[in-house]
This record gives C-alpha cells, structure tokens and sequence, in this order.
C-alpha cells in the first residue's frame, strides 16, 4: 500500500519522516513501514504478507500522526 500526502512544505515533512521513522523499528512480523519524502509529497509504504486489518490499523494510525503532527507545527 502506498500513500502519498501532497500539499505538505519541505520543511514540516521532512520533521514529520524524522518524527515517524522510529515507529519504523520492532513492526509485527509479515508487516513492513517506509516513510519518505519524494516528489514533493510525504510517501507513506506500508507492506503486509497476510495481515489485511493490521495493514489497514497502521494506515489509519500513521495518517493520524501525520495529521496531529500537522496540527502542533500550524
């Protein structure tokens, strides 16, 4: 899965990669995070070998740290 959040200004997504990358380490086995920067938009990947709901539990948890950390840098 892919996401990609656009309309974010270079400085305030690479705070949020560099806030989000330690949830990046100890995931459940058969799940996978990469967080990026490209293209002018905050890459979000996540990938699941057999783990639909908590693939979709994590989309949804890392969008609302995203958006909370939108928040608090308003």
């Amino acid at each position: 899965m892919r996401i990609e959040v656009g309309g974010i200004p270079e400085e305030k997504a690479a705070a949020i990669v560099g806030a989000l990358s330690p949830d990046n380490v100890n995931f459940p086995p058969g799940l996978a995070l990469d967080i990026c920067r490209a293209g002018g938009a905050l890459v979000v990947c996540l990938e699941s070998r057999d783990r639909t709901n908590s693939l979709i539990s994590s989309a949804d948890e890392i969008l609302e740290h995203i958006s909370v950390s939108l928040k608090v840098m308003a």
